[in-house]
């Protein structure tokens, strides 16, 4: 590949122009890009579901008892090694630049670059911008790592075999609009990524082209799920991989929209493998969002990629101030709160019904209003939990059994959801019927129980997960993966470190939700707000009554905080305080424009919560956290998000938002005011039933039966 990549240079520097030898390079790269993107999404996929199993606690009385005895043997289902990691030829930082000046022509490049907001992150110079990535510097970390040691082993097929024409890669150049498909599979073939050593494999590829197979006279459209279903048992009964997981550690490609039925004979490969298809529909029975990834239909072009100024460029949307909308128009829109505006707004169809109380959706807040009302729906109809049961006489009920009194404090999310579910029409107690099955075990409360204490929730934990796999089928069968459970308190982040299936493959809802966290595993997990309870009327104070421009109070327990007292100590406009308050918190939060929410111990607290029932635009500065309901809500809409490196410019950031800007911001926290609120009985579209949204998206899990 080293000496592929040099002639290709060189010749490229005999024969061509400097700019075309620049788009060249570009167009190159861009192609092996998406290639690494991908392989980039199925790695961190990877991590899902196949981890070693660890030790379990052998627990003779029955469900429910504490009596724990030694811990047996630990043992290993599956052994991962990475062996001689690859080399990389990074190119100096200089060559880096010297490409991307070269490229670009702009002295703003170099400037950004000594600024930081540019990084390069491979050897040929390309960089990733603040600006288009959820979170650079995850991304960054993530992508070196996938890099040097990910791994992937390709079910082996001769030249001579009947269907190599659909299983080895094209010799000829991939054109059209299913070349995507074709592409990745000669790229990764070529790449560093293959391993002929399946101990040392992450993921295992089936090589079938559904494009090919549909062309194929021998099987055709009509055929392909047959082909498949035959592949399958073949593999099955000649390799190990696919039995020791169900196909969960498998993955393919899939271009054409035939694919989207393709796997209608093997169930397991539809809902077990990871499908990387172009027919990404939230829609379609055989794709699972977050589980499958969505592939980019690309028609494959060379050579020069065309450019057009944007001063040069027609207008493709239209940014209007309120200041330039008519009286009647303002009043239409700003009216939302009065049944005359709704019903306006309604016949104009910027508002939906979605529940039979009347409540609304609104484009802005929502990524997009019209699945989650279809999902909404869908989910309040047919979805259905098991909960493991608990006797009152249990002696754990306490922390098994929902609290009879009315839930408080920080950690009053946990209890709130298990009082509501329990009472709510998704328990089921016909366990086939289930979608979920719940693990009814309340952290905050084993934690201050003196049976069990800080110390001892690991060895609960791993007690309770033997009993429940020792007298009931559902945890076998799944290794957890459709199991889930409730953690508000930040000791749930360390609770299942002694038994890694709860872990890894169960859908953790948890309030210390970070990327960073090695117990938290993004899109399979959720992320639950911590929310303080509170009763009645909600605040309301017009924002251009809101004299302070922003607000913190809290204690010096992080170097992000220690920064944020170094910086606004003692700033006029920036309130930071880190003692007793003078004036009443609630005072504080009404009176502000933007409230801060700075990360500490943890990323999480209560703070959001309260910045957004007080109606303050929260200012995340929380690196890494996964915002609650972010798979549903665009926190955009309604929030600012400010990386801790950005602090000493907070208040040029903060002035930089017109007053427009500023009320579109603070009537959006104003709607989704409702999706941060706790009630004993619940409401539509409250904290409870957005919880149960996020865990009907994840419904889908893996599920490996026992061999």
């Amino acid at each position: 590949m080293a000496r592929s990549s040099f002639l290709v240079y060189y010749f490229s520097r005999r024969r061509f122009s400097e700019s075309f030898r620049s788009f060249f390079f570009i167009a190159t790269c861009l192609s092996l890009t998406t290639s690494l993107f991908i392989l980039f999404y199925i790695s961190s996929t990877s991590k899902l579901f196949i981890q070693p199993d660890q030790t379990l606690f052998l627990v003779k009385s029955s469900l429910g008892s504490s009596s724990i005895s030694p811990p047996l043997p630990t043992h290993q289902i599956i052994k991962y090694s990475v062996q001689n990691p690859p080399r990389f030829a990074f190119e100096s930082v200089e060559a880096c630049k010297s490409l991307i000046f070269r490229v670009n022509g702009s002295e703003e490049v170099e400037k950004r670059w000594s600024l930081g907001t540019l990084k390069p992150i491979a050897s040929n110079g390309n960089y990733v911008n603040n600006e288009v990535f959820h979170n650079r510097d995850i991304f960054i970390e993530d992508y070196g790592e996938m890099n040097r040691s990910f791994k992937i082993y390709v079910y082996p097929h001769k030249k001579d075999d009947p269907f190599a024409n659909a299983l080895l890669p094209v010799k000829f150049k991939p054109g059209g609009n299913y070349a995507s498909e074709s592409y990745f599979k000669k790229v990764l073939m070529e790449s560093h990524f293959i391993t002929k050593d399946p101990t040392e494999a992450d993921l295992f590829f089936l090589p079938f082209s559904i494009a090919t197979l549909r062309y194929d006279p021998r099987v055709g459209v009509g055929g392909i799920q047959d082909f498949i279903r035959a592949y399958i048992y073949n593999i099955s009964q000649n390799y190990p991989y696919w039995n020791r997981s169900g196909g969960a550690d498998h993955f393919y490609i899939a271009c054409h929209s035939i694919g989207r039925s393709a796997m209608e004979k093997v169930e397991k490969v539809k809902y077990n493998a990871i499908q990387v298809v172009c027919s990404s529909s939230y829609f379609l029975s055989g794709y699972v969002a977050h589980k499958d990834a969505s592939l980019p239909q690309i028609w494959p072009r060379q050579g020069y990629q065309p450019y057009l100024a944007s001063s040069k460029s027609a207008d493709f949307g239209v940014k209007l101030a309120i200041s330039r909308l008519s009286q009647a128009s303002k009043s239409l829109i700003l009216r939302v709160n009065g049944s005359e505006g709704v019903e306006k707004r309604w016949s104009l169809g910027t508002l939906k019904p979605i529940g039979s109380n009347g409540n609304y959706a609104n484009n802005e807040v929502f990524h997009d209003r019209d699945i989650f009302i279809e999902d909404y729906g869908e989910m309040n109809r047919s979805f259905k939990i098991y909960v493991y049961p608990h006797k009152k006489d249990d002696p754990f009920a306490n922390a098994l059994l929902p609290v009879k009194f009315k839930p408080g404090g920080n950690y009053a999310s946990e209890s709130y959801f298990k009082k509501a579910l329990m009472k709510s029409h998704f328990i089921t107690k016909d366990p086939a019927e289930a979608d979920l099955f719940f693990l009814p075990f309340s952290i905050a409360t084993l934690r201050y129980d003196p049976r069990v204490g800080v110390g001892g929730i690991q060895d609960f934990i791993r007690a309770y997960i033997y009993n429940i796999s020792q007298n009931y089928p559902y945890w076998n069968r799944s290794g957890g993966a459709d199991h889930f459970y409730i953690a508000c308190h930040s000791i749930g982040r360390s609770a299942m470190e002694k038994v890694e299936k709860v872990k890894f493959n169960a859908i953790q809802v948890v309030c210390s939700s970070s990327y960073f966290l090695s117990g938290y595993v993004a899109h399979k997990d959720a992320s639950l707000p911590q929310i303080w309870p509170r009763q009645g009327y909600q605040p309301y104070l017009a924002s251009s009554k809101r004299k302070k421009l922003a607000f913190f109070a809290g204690s010096v327990n992080s170097p992000v905080r220690k920064k944020l007292l170094e910086v606004w100590r003692n700033d006029s406009e920036i309130a930071v305080h880190f003692g007793r308050l003078k004036t009443p918190y609630s005072d504080e939060l009404l009176g502000s424009k933007f409230c801060l929410h700075v990360k500490g111990f943890e990323v999480n607290t209560a703070r959001i919560g309260d910045a957004i029932y007080y109606g303050c635009v929260p200012l995340i500065i929380a690196n890494h956290y996964d915002l609650p309901f972010a798979d549903i809500l665009n926190w955009k809409s309604f929030s600012l998000v400010v990386d801790t490196f950005d602090i000493p410019l907070l208040k040029k950031i903060l002035h930089g938002i017109s007053s427009e800007e500023y009320e579109v911001l603070h009537s959006n926290v104003l709607k989704v005011r409702k999706h941060f609120q706790w009630h004993l009985s619940p409401l539509d579209y409250d904290a409870f039933y957005m919880v149960m949204y996020e865990l009907w998206l994840r419904r889908n899990s893996v599920r490996v039966e026992s061999f």
